[in-house]
């Protein structure tokens, strides 16, 4: 400790910002702290100019001289601190400013210096003082650091015991956020019970002023506390607390101790029965040894499980050099677990004797791990070494954790999943890789008739490593290795030993990284196979468990790709929807049924209607009706219909623009459902019809004008030959010298009556024809 205290210099070069308007830093000063110190300086005269430079520079110290004209720098050091700033500021003015001194250490300078006498020790004083600043500062960042980062709980309260802070580990035994836990009692979190437990240590560290070491029982966990008096201001004294988690200690203790009870009462019940407390030992499923330590360590008593669980014969506790040989193959290991056993057996302390999770190895064979602990005997200079097997539970913890580090890969999935298909497979292709602890892997895409895998995506080893990928993109299903065995089996396939001989291996091509165990997973889609998930070289056996994760972790993303194609094809649509509505020439609108009213208009309904599309959204479609009558008659008339279907026939029904024009309109109405198969509104099309009645109204003049004509022509005939016979009559009476000239003349007037005779029965028949089938000349 004595060297640490005198060790106030620092090795590193040390940055300092030096701040005086009236008295620059001379340049003797700036070479004595450069040599003293190692420090260098920059210099500025204001403090405007210091808040510049600290915005975008990082120093260790400050020097403050005269800022200001009255050489305060109160303003400077507030707004520093209150800004988050810790950067040790120390003042350094002249004598005849010691008033100013006092406000600026209550603003938080660190230290004051009166800036007067011989340059060199003044400034070898500076220098020395920054040193020590910067190195207490670099201290209370290790202790932050060291407080926060901790895995044991740690704590400061007040006198009236309120939490004041707490580190990452406290907030996460008790639950809450680092404000709900701030000024709260244990009362608050623990119950009143508990909180008498914990209070009991904390008051006698306080009415004592020494540490208190406890052990205490909070709710199902086993806590090993030391609590300790902590000035946290002047005048006033907290508590400070570091907790450690000892419950699963406590449980293995426990059955320790359920054992060595066992093994206690079997020894006083039956001490003159050695064969038979021998054969009690052995079925205890922990192994069991007592070892001399003087005048050298030797096993004088062992069970058959001690033997068991280090997997070693009876020859190997010969002697004990000859047991850690045997025990530990690798010499490394060996060395180290030697180590640190045998050192802290000499210190004696039963709490350090105790190893976790010790690996077993050997050649050729699976590593198994167990658990150890030595108790001493002391009055007989001997201790009991006891070990059991944790292979299983060590199995499932790590199953546990691989569970956990596989579920936060299916959620990193879901939390890309807005990003590139080609970024979205390249994430699940490096998580399967993570999560089957593969050494290589590639996704393959299928054809539709999965006759052809395309690889869509190699991982960043095969990329580096192999040198067919970058040939080979389509491989076809039926001449491919092993790996397509998955697609023509239709299920996973697991090889753990490539190197045997498979029916489905079809040999590696030159260049091909080396195969030495491969996963294969199907991808499904409606009972077609879209994707296939493929691994390699995991240093152990595949197993199901690999294979029902590579699954999940393959239907979550062939899930996500559909979901994000049928978006993108529903925004396709809705823009291909969208460009047709506004292309449409006749007025279209989207109902909503649920208040009755026009979610969206067309151009063109803008344009029949004379309302702007702003105008019309959102409005009830009553304003685009004549009158109230109108609403209700169109209402009533296409209610009952589209109540039964979802389309109806097109009719007519006369509408009103802005500017309150009427005009006759075609319209067509067809129902809009949900997904549900509930109605949520209709498209409305309205198509004005003006020109169209104008054309029928000429039509029906015109065709009344022929008709008449019609009529007119059938009297016309008789109107005719009636006079023509008269005229032949006379004709012969009175002027027989002429009758053969006026005869002739009206055969040839008749002749042309019997023209338009017959071209008026041809006109009647294709008029009766056109009334008939085309519904002409049906004037209302």
């Amino acid at each position: 400790m004595a060297a640490l205290k005198k060790n106030t210099k620092t090795t590193e070069t040390i940055s300092v910002l030096y701040i005086d308007e009236s008295s620059p830093i001379p340049e003797k000063g700036r070479l004595v702290l450069k040599e003293k110190g190692s420090i260098s300086v920059e210099a500025c005269e204001s403090e405007k100019d210091a808040l510049r430079i600290l915005s975008k520079k990082k120093f260790d110290a400050i020097v403050a001289g005269c800022i200001t004209s009255g050489c305060n720098g109160t303003s400077f050091i507030s707004r520093l601190r209150e800004s988050g700033d810790e950067t040790p500021v120390i003042i350094f003015t002249p004598k005849g400013h010691e008033d100013n001194v006092i406000s600026t250490l209550n603003s938080g300078a660190d230290y004051y210096i009166q800036r007067d006498g011989d340059p060199e020790t003044l400034y070898a004083g500076l220098s020395e003082k920054i040193n020590q600043l910067v190195i207490k500062r670099k201290k209370k960042s290790i202790i932050r650091s060291f407080f926060y980062s901790n895995s044991d709980v740690m704590f400061v309260k007040d006198e009236n015991l309120r939490y004041l802070i707490a580190n990452n580990a406290a907030l996460d035994f008790f639950g809450v956020g680092r404000d709900e836990l701030s000024n709260r009692t244990d009362r608050d979190l623990l119950g009143e019970k508990n909180a008498e437990t914990c209070h009991m240590a904390e008051k006698k560290a306080l009415k004592t002023g020494r540490p208190v070491f406890t052990e205490e029982n909070i709710g199902n966990r086993y806590l090993r506390c030391m609590k300790f008096p902590l000035e946290i201001s002047p005048g006033r004294t907290g508590i400070g607390a570091i907790v450690s988690d000892i419950t699963e200690k406590r449980q293995i203790e426990e059955k320790l101790k359920q054992h060595l009870k066992k093994l206690e009462d079997t020894q006083k019940k039956l001490k003159d029965n050695e064969e038979y407390i021998k054969n009690v030992l052995d079925g205890i499923p922990v192994g069991i040894a007592v070892l001399t330590l003087k005048p050298e360590i030797g096993f004088v008593y062992y069970n058959q499980n001690f033997l068991k669980y280090h997997r070693i014969s009876e020859k190997a506790l010969e002697n004990i050099d000859a047991f850690w040989e045997n025990a530990y193959e690798d010499p490394v290991f060996r060395e180290e677990i030697k180590k640190k056993v045998l050192t802290e057996i000499e210190t004696g302390g039963p709490e350090r004797m105790q190893w976790y999770e010790v690996p077993v190895t050997r050649s050729g064979g699976e590593t198994t791990y167990i658990n150890m602990r030595n108790i001493p005997l002391d009055k007989k200079g001997q201790i009991i070494s006891m070990v059991w097997d944790v292979t299983e539970q060590k199995k499932v913890n790590d199953k546990n954790r691989l569970h956990l580090e596989r579920l936060k890969w299916l959620l990193d999935l879901y939390r890309i999943s807005g990003g590139s298909e080609e970024n979205l497979m390249l994430h699940a292709l490096e998580n399967s890789r993570s999560m089957t602890e593969s050494k290589y892997g590639f996704i393959g895409v299928l054809t539709a008739d999965e006759s052809e895998m395309i690889v869509y995506q190699w991982s960043k080893d095969v990329m580096k490593r192999c040198e067919v990928q970058a040939t080979q993109k389509h491989l076809p299903i039926k001449s491919a290795g092993i790996w397509a065995e998955c697609v023509r089996k239709r299920a996973p396939v697991i090889v753990n030993e490539y190197s045997q001989d498979n029916p489905g291996k079809r040999g590696l091509p030159k260049g091909h990284v080396e195969i030495s165990r491969i996963l294969a997973v199907p991808i499904f889609d409606s009972g077609k196979i879209t994707a296939i998930i493929i691994v390699a070289n995991k240093e152990t056996q595949y197993c199901e468990d690999d294979t029902d994760a590579l699954t999940t972790l393959g239907n979550l993303m062939w899930e996500i790709l559909k979901t994000r194609r049928a978006e993108d094809e529903l925004i396709r649509e809705k823009e291909l929807f969208s460009q047709t509505f506004e292309s449409l020439r006749d007025a279209a609108f989207v109902l909503d049924a649920h208040p009755l009213s026009i979610r969206k208009a067309n151009k063109a309904a803008s344009k029949l209607f004379e309302y702007s599309i702003k105008e019309m959204t959102g409005k009830k479609p009553d304003l685009l009706h004549v009158d109230g009558d109108s609403v209700e008659q169109f209402t009533r008339q296409i209610h009952s219909y589209l109540t039964g279907h979802t389309e109806m026939p097109r009719f007519e029904f006369r509408m009103k623009r802005k500017d309150g024009t009427v005009f006759p309109a075609e319209h067509s109405i067809s129902s809009l459902y949900d997904s549900g198969g509930n109605q949520k509104g209709w498209v409305h099309i309205v198509r004005d019809i003006t020109s169209e009645k104008e054309a029928e109204m000429r039509e029906k003049a015109s065709l009344r004008q022929i008709e008449e004509n019609m009529e007119q022509l059938a009297t016309l005939n008789d109107q005719i030959r009636n006079p023509l016979a008269v005229i032949l009559g006379l004709a012969d009476l009175k002027c027989p010298e002429s009758a053969k000239e006026i005869t002739d003349q009206v055969k040839e007037i008749d002749k042309m009556v019997k023209m338009l005779d017959e071209g008026w029965v041809r006109s009647e028949k294709i008029w009766a024809y056109l009334k008939t089938h085309y519904g002409l000349g049906k004037i209302d």
